[in-house]
């Protein structure tokens, strides 16, 4: 339940994406041949504009302040959602002091397109981060399907639109070498923002090794030198849960109208325990949105669980004595503060 009319929202807007990168949730290595592949069981579904408009209604825009909206999805690529555009237009209209932040792999549309979106995110508070793994030899190691160069030419494009945008770079052992050079080129193309992450994910297998084949070649990817995951899994506790939704008072909406306190627990919803709460009154589009947030259901069967049996991603990711927050292996450069 938010008390404060001042909130953040984290959209999923579809389970579509281009890449095939291999420690996303949409994706899977097959055991017996080491094949690395989208899930079967991923039904196509996304947000249209019609779902978008009944979700973000006006009472919703009388009733709440929204300071941000952060397209960045747990399975996908905002991108990817053919109403992208006309989403963001709809915030921009309700409440022009709205920020928008996407989060893309930048591999989908054209140049023209990207310029155009770089227009009309041309105010100073939006934000678009791109994820870039390296240079053109190393980039598609992680960022599997996707190309290098039509990245950069898609983020060139949207700076010469005159939007603002971020250059996000997953540092593993074969791409950590290139951080110095991927930084000064980021500031040449007029990035604002360099941000490179050690990446925890090798946790979730217990090895800091990961071997993968696509179209009939074999990579193997493994941690980088800065990385904390190795045997974090097992160090995981639980001592006093600081919820960061509770605390910026943001939710996150799914592509299927499905309401969550974060993403973390999102991406669990499958399997945590959580589930005996979250039916039909959850869903933004079977039921008001307004009526959702201000329930004290949203957030209290949550709260309770914290007393008794926390989900894993309460703990891993808010808790204070957990040492597997993302701001403690993300290193973040403003280029324009920055002097050669």
């Amino acid at each position: 339940m938010y008390s404060k009319k001042t909130i953040k929202v984290h959209v999923e807007l579809s389970n579509i994406c281009n890449a095939v990168c291999p420690q996303c949730l949409r994706n899977y290595i097959d055991e017996n041949t080491g094949e690395l592949s989208i899930k079967d069981t991923l039904n196509t579904h996304e947000l249209t504009i019609e779902d978008y408009r009944q979700i973000f209604d006006n009472e919703f825009f009388k009733t709440f302040h929204l300071k941000r909206v952060n397209f960045c999805g747990n399975i996908s690529d905002p991108i990817a959602s053919r109403d992208l555009r006309e989403i963001v237009e709809h915030h921009i209209i309700n409440n022009p002091n709205t920020q928008i932040k996407v989060a893309t792999n930048g591999g989908l549309k054209s140049n023209d397109w990207w310029r155009e979106f770089g227009d009309l995110l041309s105010h100073v508070k939006h934000f678009v981060s791109f994820g870039i793994d390296g240079l053109e030899d190393t980039h598609s190691r992680y960022r599997v399907n996707t190309d290098y160069n039509k990245v950069i030419s898609n983020a060139t494009a949207f700076i010469e639109g005159g939007g603002r945008a971020g250059w996000q770079f997953l540092e593993f052992k074969h791409n950590e070498h290139q951080i110095p050079q991927a930084r000064a080129l980021a500031r040449e193309l007029g990035f604002e923002e360099f941000k490179h992450i050690a990446t925890p994910r090798f946790a979730n297998r217990g090895t800091n090794k990961l071997a993968y084949t696509f179209k009939g070649k074999s990579f193997i990817l493994e941690e980088s030198s800065k990385s904390v995951s190795t045997g974090l899994k097992n160090q995981i506790k639980s001592g006093h849960i600081l919820c960061k939704a509770l605390d910026d008072h943001e939710f996150f909406l799914d592509h299927d109208g499905s309401v969550y306190p974060c993403c973390w627990v999102a991406q669990r919803k499958h399997d945590h325990e959580l589930l005996q709460y979250h039916d039909n009154r959850m869903n933004a589009i079977e039921n008001n949105l307004t009526g959702i947030l201000t329930n004290s259901f949203f957030f209290g069967k949550l709260e309770e669980s914290w007393d008794t049996k926390p989900s894993y991603s309460c703990i891993k990711f808010c808790d204070n004595e957990n040492n597997s927050r993302k701001d403690k292996y993300v290193f973040k450069d403003d280029l324009n503060e920055l002097v050669d």
